[in-house]
């Protein structure tokens, strides 16, 4: 069986917290963490990395459209305004993910692999997902566009 790494790095959570204050970045943070253990199951673990960075460890891959749908859902999840007062705002994340069937890869390389294609993924633009198969790296942006800032609702 294989197992997979899910990176993601919240896009605009500076912005957000330039604009509206710690205390609000914190609050949507911790909703960000919610409707990420809402996407996975319980057999699949969510981390915060730290900032704005999360992963989700898929121990068990059980066929190969299970982590495209899995990103899928985060993705729609983020479509949702998240709200605090008055205040909304919408949010993206590039997200990048990488497959591990055993072998000599160790935990750093997969980490290392999967922190690439998140970045890959960021240098493609807002709402991207990057993915690569078990031992290959993933593919450089081949261009780099705008970041946007995050959205009003």
């Amino acid at each position: 069986g294989s197992l997979a790494l899910v990176m993601l790095e919240i896009e605009h959570l500076t912005n957000i917290r330039h604009a509206y204050g710690h205390q609000v970045a914190s609050m949507v943070l911790a909703d960000f963490a919610r409707r990420l253990k809402g996407c996975a199951t319980a057999k699949n673990p969510v981390a915060h990395l730290g900032g704005d960075e999360f992963a989700i460890l898929v121990e068990v891959v059980p066929d190969a459209t299970y982590v495209p749908r899995l990103v899928d859902g985060i993705q729609k999840n983020l479509e949702r305004c998240f709200t605090w007062g008055q205040s909304q705002v919408l949010l993206s994340a590039s997200i990048g993910a990488t497959y591990f069937e055993g072998g000599m890869e160790s935990v750093g390389a997969l980490i290392e692999r999967t922190d690439a294609a998140v970045n890959i993924a960021f240098l493609n633009g807002t709402h991207q997902y990057i993915s690569a198969p078990a031992g290959k790296r993933p593919a450089p942006a081949a261009t780099s566009r705008a970041r946007s800032p995050a959205m009003a609702c």
